[in-house]
């Protein structure tokens, strides 16, 4: 119903918020979904991802996959809000990172086949990298790797999340996955792939940049300006 009566949408999130209480564990994706694009309207973008999420788990409900997508896309906006935050500010934020993973996390268990699903890794990427929670993120692409073998988006989610290693000089870290997925990609099909070429590049890489970043003469030296 289109109106702009504020009576009546006091009403409605009233009932909404009655419903949600009395029936946690309905089985009626209508209100679930409608209900997140209530929340989303209103600017509670957490709010709004849990009942679309309720939604989509109903496997009868026809549009599942857009309340789905809904969910995957209100996490994103939120990580795309928090890149424009000077570090300082992310350090602070970690709650919200928070949210961002568990809510890909959740898209990648239960999406796992749709080509959104590259989307979700990327920004669960992210949020790993701004949260240093490395060893799940190294945990993610060893079990990717392992699962799918060496494909297209193994190489675009470790190119795009080794390169803020890089960025960021944490070498000890780009070492230790760089050193994983090669182990995990042992056994591929395609032994001469360019991802195992990058690999063993970066592998050796990584070593020497770490031994250079531990020389006292270097961690002593001036930076320069």
């Amino acid at each position: 119903r289109k109106t702009d009566d504020p009576d009546f949408w006091k009403a409605t999130d009233t009932l909404y918020e009655t419903f949600s209480e009395m029936f946690p564990e309905s089985r009626n994706p209508d209100l679930w979904f409608y209900g997140a694009q209530r929340w989303q309207r209103k600017n509670k973008p957490w709010k709004a991802v849990q009942w679309y999420r309720k939604a989509a788990v109903i496997e009868s409900f026809k549009n599942r996959h857009d309340a789905a997508l809904s969910s995957l896309k209100l996490a994103l906006d939120q990580s795309d809000q928090l890149s424009l935050l000077s570090a300082t500010q992310k350090s602070s934020l970690e709650t919200k990172y928070n949210q961002i993973i568990e809510t890909c996390r959740w898209y990648i268990d239960h999406f796992r086949d749709t080509k959104q699903r590259a989307l979700a890794e990327r920004v669960l990427l992210d949020a790993l990298f701004e949260t240093r929670k490395s060893d799940e993120a190294e945990k993610y692409l060893v079990e990717l790797a392992k699962r799918d073998g060496i494909t297209k988006n193994l190489e675009i989610q470790y190119g795009t999340y080794n390169r803020k290693l890089y960025m960021s000089e944490r070498w000890s870290t780009a070492h230790s996955l760089s050193k994983s997925l090669l182990s995990a990609i042992e056994d591929a099909e395609n032994p001469d792939s360019v991802l195992r070429s990058k690999l063993e590049h970066r592998w050796q890489e990584t070593a020497f940049q770490q031994a250079y970043a531990l020389d006292p003469l270097v961690k002593n030296s001036p930076k320069k300006r």
